[in-house]
């Protein structure tokens, strides 16, 4: 039987909590495959329960990660230094726990790393696995495009030396791409863009959910962490105007920093905060449209849940959505 190590930050805390839910789905993809997976995750408020088959290692992490995104939670007024010795906290322990495991079991076969900073820079211990996988997901994408690029380059070839065969793998051909501007990615094993998988099951009819949230006329979602990089804003103003012709029911679903100012610039919208994956859903396959006005993304989960669920899209240009929209008619990318 295949030994899996699977390390994030990111992982429902309960049911329907879309936080790291690509990530659920990778592991149960795992579990189906007949892999013994052992997870490392930081802890939440309350223990999870494991599926059969899933060893949980939860961490302390004094709730650094999690929605909006661990930037916005470690500058919180009155929160930043727990949140800080959390972070550290679980970054010691993740590495501790990866030790003392492949120590007393032998090295993994596999380890899915999901975000290379910090899960594999500086989580990893080095030789813990046979063959390690590092995916690339849009928060440390970004963070190593800021980084000084001799710093960047640096992580880079780090993480390509996690074991004897390492593989990159990223959301999007952008990120591959923005990460070959970065650093010589010929020492990794291998290299291939692949967007984790999505689960969409038991969502409703678009008829069906219509009627379970009362939706009657034209309605226009944008849905997403409310942090200044999503650009809510400018989403919500193209849908102001297109309000201004025609009656239009307008709905963001998510929270975070920017909730305050965006309501009070949009009174018209309807702020539902942040909802339970299920329910996120069902929204979304009501929906006559979506609005994206993100640029920092790889492989946008929303959009392509949106397209599963034969919901248009309008979105302006990021990570491979233009060529997606190549091939499906049914996103539109705007300057």
């Amino acid at each position: 039987m295949t030994r899996t190590l699977v390390v994030s930050t990111s992982y429902p805390a309960f049911a329907g909590d879309p936080s790291g839910h690509f990530v659920a789905s990778e592991v149960e993809a795992a579990l189906a495959r007949g892999e013994q997976v052992t997870l490392v995750i930081p802890a939440a408020e309350s223990p999870r329960e494991a599926a059969l088959g899933l060893r949980l290692v939860e961490l302390p992490a004094n709730v650094a990660f999690g929605a909006p995104g661990v930037a916005a939670r470690l500058m919180e007024p009155g929160q930043r230094l727990k949140r800080a010795v959390g972070l550290m906290r679980f970054l010691l322990g993740a590495r501790r726990s990866i030790t003392r495991l492949s120590r007393a079991e032998g090295p993994f076969d596999h380890a899915a790393l999901h975000w290379l900073v910090p899960s594999a820079v500086p989580v990893f211990p080095r030789g813990s696995a046979r063959r390690v996988e590092l995916l690339v997901h849009g928060g440390d994408a970004r963070l190593l495009a800021r980084l000084p690029r001799p710093l960047a380059r640096g992580v880079i070839h780090l993480a390509a030396t996690r074991a004897s065969l390492t593989e990159l793998r990223t959301m999007s051909q952008a990120q591959l791409d923005g990460l070959a501007r970065l650093a010589d990615l010929s020492r990794f094993t291998r290299r291939r863009v692949a967007p984790c998988a999505l689960s969409l099951g038991g969502v409703p009819s678009r008829q069906e959910a219509r009627a379970a949230l009362d939706v009657r006329g034209e309605l226009l979602l944008v849905v997403g962490r409310l942090v200044a990089s999503k650009r809510a804003h400018v989403a919500l103003t193209a849908a102001s105007a297109l309000a201004a012709l025609r009656p239009v029911r307008v709905v963001v679903i998510g929270d975070g920093p920017e909730r305050a100012r965006l309501e009070a610039a949009f009174p018209h919208v309807e702020f539902t905060g942040a909802l339970p994956r299920d329910r996120c859903l069902t929204w979304l396959a009501a929906a006559d449209g979506l609005l994206s006005a993100s640029r920092d993304e790889g492989a946008p989960s929303v959009v392509r849940e949106a397209r599963q669920l034969g919901v248009p899209v309008v979105s302006c240009a990021a990570g491979d959505l233009m060529r997606w929209a190549e091939i499906d008619p049914g996103i539109v990318v705007v300057p």
